[in-house]
């Protein structure tokens, strides 16, 4: 539920922050598929947080306890590191592959991560895998690809995001087996200092993009309702800060994600990556 909730909330987020239309060389409208360049990284970012935040508030009430992770304590931070950094790729990859392709056709993509998957939990952890489970995503990619062949769309920066996403979704899923089998952080933990080291890495590629300072400045901007209509990048600054419906899709895939995100570390714990992939 959560997973497919995420797609559907930042395929909203992607749309709403696409260019306008532009006038084509005769007159006709044309619309450009490219996001606006100052919030292709801290929507993402945004999630982080609200886990950060919301996993404190939880402890601050009492209704959950972890352990925090001191920065000094460089061998669990360089274990935890990694899956940060396939963490962030899978985000950022996932979020803009949706901004130039179809729901239908990232749905193909994530069925196909599948195979990547269970291949390399066999190849890394030589988990055994039946016939039965290789028919199982075979069936998973055809059946996919059915649904959509009359709703594909393609676009050459899409389908390369496409296949960053799914190589950097195989890569956190994978490693992910491995910390919660060599760690001793809690579930809780590991979900809060995940999410702590990404959003200090978009935070510095926010930065260093100057998404920071054009996000500080569309803050402060009070555009008429016209000028916020024709550009969405003004429009986040609407009314003397970011527009209502800017606010709350991020804090709900925020939610959303902070939810995924804990529910994927338990189910690969429990189970494996394989069980996870299917």
């Amino acid at each position: 539920f959560c997973s497919v909730t995420m797609v559907l909330a930042n395929k909203a987020l992607a749309t709403y922050l696409q260019t306008p239309e532009t006038q084509g060389p005769n007159g006709s409208s044309a619309h450009s598929p490219t996001p606006h360049a100052a919030v292709a990284v801290l929507p993402v970012a945004f999630q982080n947080f609200t886990a950060v935040s919301l996993l404190e508030l939880l402890r601050a009430w009492g209704a959950v306890s972890y352990e925090r992770l001191a920065l000094g304590d460089a061998e669990k931070v360089s274990l935890v590191a990694p899956l940060s950094l396939c963490f962030v790729a899978m985000l950022l990859s996932g979020y803009m592959c949706l901004a130039y392709l179809n729901v239908p056709m990232v749905t193909i993509f994530k069925n196909a991560t599948n195979l990547l998957i269970v291949a390399g939990e066999w190849a890394l952890y030589d988990e055994p895998v039946s016939l039965g489970v290789w028919f199982s995503i075979a069936m998973m990619v055809l059946g996919a690809a059915l649904a959509a062949a009359n709703d594909l769309s393609f676009s050459a920066r899409g389908l390369v995001w496409a296949l960053a996403n799914c190589s950097a979704t195989a890569g956190y899923v994978l490693y992910m087996r491995k910390l919660t089998r060599a760690s001793d952080l809690s579930k809780f933990g590991a979900v809060l200092v995940n999410n702590g080291i990404s959003l200090l890495l978009l935070l510095c590629l926010a930065a260093y993009t100057g998404e920071l300072t054009t996000a500080a400045a569309a803050w402060s901007l009070a555009p008429s309702r016209q000028n916020a209509a024709s550009n969405p990048g003004v429009a986040l600054g609407g009314g003397g800060g970011w527009s209502t419906r800017w606010i709350l899709l991020n804090a709900f895939t925020g939610l959303v994600g902070f939810s995924l995100n804990f529910a994927q570390l338990w189910c690969v714990g429990a189970t494996s990556a394989t069980t996870y992939a299917m």
